[in-house]
C-alpha cells in the first residue's frame, strides 16, 4: 500500500528512491538482458509493482536479486553519476506522471528534488516499504508447477519481515485474496504497459531467446 498522506516532495522523493534502486541494478539487469531477462518497480495506486520477464528459468535469480537490493537499498552507496542520473530520472518522471500536483507547486518539487538529500530518499524508501501490509503474485507463460512454487516462496522469504506472520492477523486480509482469486478481472489495475529495465537493452527484441532467431535485424538470413 502507498504512505498515508504523502506530500508531494514526499511522493517526489519516493520516485528519486525507486530511480536509484534503478541505478543500484544497473550492472545486474544489464547482465541478465543479455539472458534475456527484464524487469520493472513501478508505483501506482495500490502501492508497487515488481515485475520480471524472461525464461522460467531465470527469472528466480533475477527476482531474488531484485528484491533483496529493493530491501537492503542505501543511496549513499551510488556514485555521484548514478545520483546524478537517478535525480534527473526522477524529476522528468515526476513531472511527466503525477498529474495531481498544480502546476506552481511543481516548482516547489523540483527545486526540492534538485536538494534532497541521500538520507532524506533514504526515509522515504524505508516509510514506503513499512506501509507494506500485503503481496500476491502473478504468473504467465509456460512456468512448471515447481518453478511457480521457488518463485513464491522465494518472495515469501524476503518479503517476510515486512509482512504479517502466517496465522496471525488472517481475518483482516483473507477477503482481499479471496477477491484477488476471483478472476483476471481483480488484476487489471496491475496489468499496465511495464517500462522494462534496464533500458535501453531491455527493450532490444534481440535479446528475446524467442524473438532473436526469427528477426532478420538480430541476424537472420531470410530465405537461409
Amino acid at each position: 500500500s502507498t504512505p498515508a498522506g504523502s506530500s508531494p516532495v514526499q511522493r517526489a522523493q519516493g520516485e528519486l528512491w525507486r530511480w536509484s534502486v534503478v541505478q543500484a541494478l544497473a550492472i545486474d539487469g544489464a547482465l541478465a538482458a543479455r539472458a534475456g531477462l527484464r524487469w520493472e518497480l513501478s508505483y501506482n495506486r495500490h502501492g508497487a509493482r515488481l515485475a520480471i520477464s524472461g525464461a522460467a528459468q531465470g527469472m528466480r535469480l533475477l527476482l531474488s536479486r531484485v528484491l533483496h537490493v529493493m530491501l537492503n537499498h542505501d543511496p549513499e552507496r551510488l556514485t555521484k553519476s548514478e545520483w546524478d542520473a537517478a535525480r534527473r530520472a526522477a524529476i522528468v518522471s515526476f513531472e511527466s506522471s503525477d498529474s495531481s500536483v498544480p502546476a506552481a507547486q511543481r516548482v516547489e518539487v523540483r527545486q526540492a528534488l534538485q536538494v534532497t538529500t541521500s538520507d532524506e530518499v533514504t526515509a522515504e524508501g524505508a516509510r514506503f516499504l513499512r506501509s507494506v501490509d500485503g503481496a500476491n503474485m502473478l504468473l504467465a507463460g509456460p512456468v512448471g508447477t515447481l518453478e511457480a512454487a521457488l518463485l513464491r516462496a522465494e518472495v515469501r522469504r524476503q518479503l517476510a519481515p515486512l509482512l504479517p506472520p502466517e496465522g496471525r492477523g488472517s481475518d483482516e486480509y483473507s477477503a482481499e485474496r479471496a477477491d484477488l482469486r476471483n478472476g483476471l478481472a481483480d488484476w487489471e489495475p496491475l496489468l499496465y504497459r511495464p517500462r522494462w529495465q534496464p533500458q535501453p537493452l531491455a527493450q532490444n527484441a534481440c535479446f528475446d531467446c524467442a524473438l532473436s532467431a526469427t528477426l532478420d535485424q538480430c541476424g537472420l538470413l531470410a530465405n537461409a
